[in-house]
């Protein structure tokens, strides 16, 4: 069993040859990464299990906001690409080191 858990590094990892896979049945996160794996990547069997969320610690706010939330570790540089795109009031919260 092959578990894909990261759909943003499916197209820009280029090293994985998924040629030496594709007899392997394959688990990922989401219905992105399911057609990627499924169509693009010639796996025949994909199957898709969305991550839990512990809705007593994950709730929504009180109030709401437009608010970007980022991990500064990964892919740096991108949070700062995409807020020179971003055209409207948004707070850019780095959350590398925060709790829930």
């Amino acid at each position: 069993m092959l578990f894909v858990q990261n759909h943003n590094a499916l197209r820009v990892n280029t090293a994985v040859d998924w040629t030496g896979l594709r007899h392997i049945r394959c688990l990922t996160v989401s219905e992105y990464s399911r057609r990627y794996l499924s169509g693009r990547a010639g796996f025949a069997e994909v199957a898709v299990v969305p991550p839990g969320v512990d809705l007593g610690v994950f709730r929504p706010a009180s109030e709401k906001r437009h608010r970007v939330c980022y991990m500064p570790r990964k892919w740096p540089g991108l949070a700062e690409r995409l807020r020179e795109r971003v055209r409207h009031d948004v707070e850019w919260l780095a959350i590398d080191g925060r709790p829930e």
